[in-house]
């Protein structure tokens, strides 16, 4: 199509481009996006009868309900179009499949833009440098990064999900069969070679290979083997190949397979805990526990006697804010005096410690300095035999608090940094509303690895839907329910002052998050606000987990 122009007005000049368009070129589509901004509510935005109105309505970032109520209104003639719609800056986007979503329900609705291809950036001595670093009389700092693809071209994990979100097939489970939908306007299935591959565990137990002869918006059934049962869950991922053996399109389907229940931890007389003025030592099998009585907080973990956490675990609610986050972390951090909860800046209130048996209770809240406590919480840390610990968290969010980045525990140790190996989504980060991108299996990574270089250092790395987390030659982390996993060399708080790639300084440690939930991520650094279902608002929260040395 031809465009006019976008946030450049619309008046006698542009009209006079629209008609001398339609006197040139009679096959386009004509745009204009002010069009439809400066002429809002004047009743002709939208009647295609104005032959110097271009041929679409366009609006940027609107809000999802807005395209609903577009779609809906028969007064609203002309196709709407997102000139820009998803922001793609640092860790992102995410949230589009929401937006096509509607796109792909609603006829009116024909697509849109994501802001942008690739990102801006000098590179200076090999770091990646923006607007204010040069001295300038006016800059707009790393605004000038908001690519799909980095300054070297690489792919993100949000550019890969956008990708699915965009492919030309549909994968859908229904009735325990898959339905496979040909998107394609004019192409034939039949051109691609599609496989199914069924995974009970990690465990593939039936693969299928098909060329379907389907053509373009027809839909069929195939047939899926599923799995009796597992122990961590039952999946079927379809993948779509063109001729050349590249990867169109994938989707991974959650298979309805019973999962069985772990079974329940409960022997726990070998379990001796020694009680001294300041903490609880506990001892099972081959690892100690020890618990402050001063803070509540698990202090020192050892195994085989050598100390593995070099500082205390930690309940928290910070990550390193993302640029998605540059209009919202002013409620969070303490950025502003007068304003934001101070997550950043936390204080943990013990009010009462008590132990029974294998069974010692923390009760206890969190509060932002200068501000009223965010969190009452009670910790119960549970011990077994064989060195199993389990921590149960049971807490309340003050009421009129704001939506969470995330909630969990944070560690340092000083081993496990050399291999790690968990069962959830990946290989690539991901975050509830980014994940088209990741399958669920076992994966083998490092805390180097698991580094983005985002060029403003931020929140990277996060694993959603685990099961288990395997530090090696340190501990395990095991839930019935899915929990995030973020494994890094870099500390949160390292992550959050460094303002360019040379600035990130490693400490020696592997920082682990085990997170009940972490928020997505979507797109507000110029987008529109992140949607209610990705955020951590919640305010009765209960997370259970284990940590063993096995």
């Amino acid at each position: 199509m031809w465009s006019t122009g976008n946030e450049s007005g619309h008046c006698l000049n542009h009209y006079d481009m629209i008609l001398w368009l339609r006197e040139k070129d009679k096959r386009r589509l004509i745009h204009c996006e002010d069009a439809s901004r400066a002429s809002q509510g004047d009743g002709k935005h939208n009647d295609a009868s104005f032959y110097d109105r271009p041929d679409m309505h366009s609006v940027m970032y609107p809000w999802y309900g807005y395209l609903e109520d577009y779609a809906q209104d028969e007064k609203m003639y002309l196709p709407l179009f997102l000139c820009e719609y998803s922001h793609a800056m640092g860790n992102g986007p995410g949230d589009v499949k929401d937006y096509w979503d509607f796109i792909y329900q609603y006829p009116k609705l024909i697509g849109g833009c994501i802001w942008e291809w690739a990102d801006h950036t000098f590179i200076e001595n090999g770091v990646p440098k923006y607007g204010g670093d040069f001295g300038e009389w006016t800059d707009d700092a790393n605004f000038c990064s908001d690519g799909l693809v980095t300054h070297d071209r690489q792919f993100k994990a949000g550019s890969l999900n956008t990708k699915y979100v965009y492919q030309y097939a549909r994968f859908e489970l229904k009735d325990n069969e898959i339905e496979v939908t040909n998107l394609y306007d004019f192409t034939n299935l039949n051109e691609y070679k599609l496989t199914v591959e069924v995974n009970a565990d990690g465990t593939v137990v039936d693969t299928k290979e098909y060329c379907l002869d389907l053509e373009p918006k027809a839909s069929t059934k195939l047939t899926v083997t599923m799995p009796e049962s597992c122990t961590l869950g039952a999946f079927a991922v379809c993948k779509l190949f063109d001729a050349n053996g590249y990867e169109v399109a994938m989707t991974e389907l959650q298979l309805p397979v019973a999962v069985k229940e772990a079974e329940a931890y409960t022997a726990y007389d070998a379990v001796t805990v020694e009680e001294c003025k300041h903490a609880f030592a506990v001892k099972t099998g081959d690892m100690c526990y020890v618990i402050s009585k001063d803070t509540g907080e698990l202090v020192q973990v050892q195994k085989n006697a050598e100390d593995l956490l070099a500082e205390p675990m930690k309940l928290t609610v910070w990550r390193a804010p993302i640029d998605n986050e540059r209009n919202a972390k002013g409620s969070w951090g303490h950025y502003n005096n007068w304003a934001g909860e101070n997550f950043d800046r936390t204080f943990n209130l013990l009010k009462e410690i008590t132990r029974e048996d294998n069974v010692i209770s923390v009760r206890g809240s969190i509060a932002g300095v200068g501000r009223m406590p965010f969190l009452q919480y009670t910790l119960n840390f549970v011990f077994f035999n064989d060195g199993v610990m389990r921590i149960d968290l049971s807490s309340k969010v003050r009421e009129n608090c704001v939506w969470m980045q995330r909630l969990g525990f944070e560690f340092a140790f000083v081993k496990g940094g050399e291999k790690f190996r968990y069962y959830g989504r990946g290989p690539l980060e991901n975050y509830c509303d980014m994940t088209l991108q990741t399958t669920t299996d076992w994966f083998e990574s490092t805390p180097e690895a698991e580094y983005v270089p985002y060029i403003m250092p931020q929140e990277h790395g996060n694993h959603t839907g685990c099961k288990r987390l395997e530090l090696q030659d340190a501990v395990t982390f095991i839930a019935d329910k899915e929990f995030d996993v973020n494994v890094s060399e870099y500390s949160t708080q390292v992550l959050t002052d460094a303002m360019h790639i040379d600035e990130l300084k490693k400490d020696g440690l592997v920082h682990v998050r085990i997170d009940y939930k972490n928020s997505g991520v979507g797109s507000a650094s110029c987008g529109t606000v992140l949607r209610v279902k990705y955020r951590l608002a919640e305010k009765d929260i209960d997370f259970s987990f284990v940590m063993t040395g096995k």
